[in-house]
């Protein structure tokens, strides 16, 4: 996905955005609300789903959403460092 961000299917974005306890929401005609919430942090997307003879979600769309899931890859690793280093302190 990251290396092809032009070829990425619309069921495979959800199906990793849903990996990262997203939630996906149908919003009018071909468009998709994607939101995550970790802590306060709240990360929310518009998605285009794919229609007529499309099968791959829009590019810039799929590199937003890449640039999201880094976020939230990094806010998950100091949430795990924290709980690091309250286990080890007690």
């Amino acid at each position: 996905m990251r290396q092809n961000p032009k070829n990425v299917r619309y069921d495979d974005l959800i199906s990793v955005l849903l990996d990262y306890d997203f939630e996906v929401r149908e919003g009018k005609g071909s468009h998709v609300f994607v939101q995550c919430q970790i802590g306060d942090n709240v990360w929310l997307e518009t998605i285009t789903r794919p229609h007529g003879n499309k099968k791959t979600v829009n590019q810039q769309g799929v590199k937003r959403l890449l640039k999201m899931l880094d976020e939230i890859i990094d806010v998950l690793a100091e949430i795990e460092a924290e709980e690091d280093i309250e286990d080890n302190g007690n």
